[in-house]
């Protein structure tokens, strides 16, 4: 494929873009409760808390894919409703691989950036670790205690796909609320208990969305299938607070006045 693209590959890409797949998935969830007034502050216009202040993380790594090959990451979310439909509205995505970050922040308007991801089990216990520029960001343990059988889910997620304005100055045009459905083949499920530990820095602020009460752990190995659609427009000036938050901090990425190269640091 050349740079301009004929009338069949065009044909070709779109197919593939309307049903990507993520397969051969291993990923630990934590879910946890918050509190009510975090959720409300964080959700932008378009969304609404639901009854119940509950985050979540997940992490893990993703072998297949037939849009962004393997990959690893993490996904950081809080419970949202806009109207009839409930999901997870997506806060922070880590990924390993720059062709997974750009499927899923020019397709579905995922909130991602670079970083190591980590599983690891040894019995029992399963550990997940996500790292920027050499700091830990995420840290949870798990001890499985509970088998399920094979099984078939679904989850929605809420994200918002937006563009800064060539001179810097606001957002191009209005923001649209998107939702991502995603169909699950599980192959193997366990639940038991967890802890979760979350930074609060310039660049990754997670820790804002205070640990209330840990509520489960779950590792599934699964094959998910998905689908994407636009819910409604927001305002560009109500959005624009939001935008700004999913960039990393540029002030700590300022290093004008130090010299060339050098450490960042965002403690």
């Amino acid at each position: 494929m050349g740079f301009v693209k004929t009338p069949e590959e065009v044909a070709h890409i779109q197919k593939t873009l309307s049903e990507p797949r993520f397969l051969s998935a291993e990923l630990l969830t934590i879910q946890y409760l918050t509190r009510p007034e975090i959720i409300a502050h964080v959700l932008p216009p378009g969304l609404e808390p639901t009854d119940r202040p509950l985050a979540k993380v997940m992490m893990g790594q993703w072998g297949r894919s037939n849009v962004c090959h393997a990959f690893s990451g993490a996904c950081f979310y809080v419970e949202a409703r806009h109207g009839d439909h409930v999901g997870d509205y997506c806060l922070a995505m880590q990924m390993s691989s720059d062709a997974a970050l750009i499927f899923g922040r020019e397709v579905f308007g995922e909130p991602k950036k670079l970083a190591e991801t980590t599983l690891t089990r040894s019995g029992n216990l399963i550990k997940g670790a996500v790292t920027r520029y050499g700091s830990p960001i995420i840290s949870a343990e798990a001890i499985m205690e509970t088998r399920e059988g094979a099984s078939e889910s679904g989850f929605v997620n809420f994200h918002y796909k937006f563009m800064p304005r060539s001179d810097g100055q606001g957002l191009e045009f209005n923001p649209v609320l998107v939702m991502a459905t995603f169909d699950a083949k599980i192959s193997h499920l366990e639940t038991g208990k967890g802890t979760l530990s979350l930074a609060n820095t310039a660049l990754d602020p997670l820790g804002e969305i205070e640990i209330v009460k840990v509520l489960d752990a779950t590792y599934v190995e699964a094959d998910t299938y998905a689908r994407c659609e636009t819910l409604t427009e927001v305002d560009a000036d109500a959005f624009l607070p939001y935008a700004y938050g999913k960039f990393d901090d540029y002030d700590v990425m300022n290093n004008e006045a130090e010299q060339p190269g050098g450490q960042l640091n965002f403690g």
